[in-house]
């Protein structure tokens, strides 16, 4: 342009920028999080600096003393993960790195410890524990809440001889509140073998510490499991089937013999009907045939078909 005004335009050119190492993904956010377990979440790179493929996720002991420590890599094409299998009560560094076609990008990191979380509730009160021939009840007592409301239990058995790193069977996961008792079913469990219980109050921060049954649970064998499974035999299909075959066939008995008897009573009834005619068209005869007047009743006795005189 000059002072007289602008010039043409020129023709448009359209240009793209190169692709690079893109910049870190958004702060990490832990949920969820149990004595061996958490979600992990991110959010993308506000530098992309291309198009995100994936990401790196790596986590680690914080603490490198620790003798099981160590160091897993995970990729992953969106923007979460869970996370299973960790140590309970234990420190863990996670870092998250996105890549275009040039390569991995800066990280995000952050540490996370497993097990109850600030504001979490305290362990439920009074566990009890009552075995019965196919299950074992607990009950319990709510525990104090936390910073939040509770939202619900989580179950938990381990074999009793099991060692300290053996981990933890999740049973049931228990949701709403309040909640006082929770049947664990031996079908849920291996037979002929003893396991410890325990008990965590969950609330939108994390998880109690555990409440753990005051004895052990020694489970049925296979054999007696199975027993007891079986449905009573009023309960099986197919008593219900010859129950409802021997129903119609008792039904149409019935029918049968109420059909059969209507139609005697009325064979009777035409019977009589019919000897009675019979007996006045004989009267009516004889008497028209010359045997003069009819005597009084009290001097004949009549007979079915004939008329006789008294002796």
């Amino acid at each position: 342009f000059n002072p007289a005004g602008d010039g043409p335009r020129s023709k448009p050119l359209q240009v793209h920028t190169l692709a690079d190492r893109p910049g870190p993904p958004g702060p990490l956010v832990f949920s969820d999080i149990t004595m061996n377990s958490l979600n992990v979440s991110w959010t993308p790179p506000k530098e992309p600096n291309g198009i995100i493929t994936g990401y790196l996720v790596n986590y680690e002991t914080a603490d490198l003393d620790i003798e099981s420590g160590r160091q897993v890599r995970q990729k992953v094409g969106h923007t979460f993960l869970a996370v299973r299998g960790l140590d309970e009560m234990t420190t863990y560094q996670f870092t998250v790195r996105a890549e275009t076609s040039h390569g991995y990008g800066a990280e995000s990191q952050k540490n996370v410890t497993t097990g109850p979380q600030e504001g979490s509730p305290l362990a439920p009160l009074e566990l009890a524990l009552q075995r019965s021939a196919t299950a074992a009840t607990l009950s319990w007592k709510e525990g104090p809440p936390g910073a939040s409301v509770i939202t619900g239990y989580l179950v938990e058995a381990r074999p009793a001889h099991a060692g300290e790193d053996e981990e933890w069977q999740t049973v049931a996961e228990l949701e709403g509140s309040p909640r006082t008792s929770y049947e664990v079913s031996f079908q849920n469990l291996v037979p002929s073998t003893a396991y410890t219980l325990r008990l965590f109050a969950r609330n939108r921060l994390g998880i109690s510490p555990p409440a753990y049954a005051p004895e052990h649970v020694l489970t049925p064998n296979k054999l007696f499991l199975e027993y007891k499974q079986r449905l009573p035999f009023y309960r099986e299909p197919w008593f219900l089937v010859v129950l409802a075959a021997a129903s119609m066939v008792a039904i149409i008995l019935v029918v049968a013999v109420l059909c059969v008897k209507s139609k005697t009573h009325q064979y009777k009834q035409e019977m009589q009907q019919s000897l009675r005619s019979d007996d006045q068209l004989s009267l009516n005869d004889q008497q028209a045939a010359g045997f003069g007047s009819p005597e009084p009743p009290t001097k004949r006795t009549m007979t079915r078909g004939s008329l006789r005189k008294p002796l």
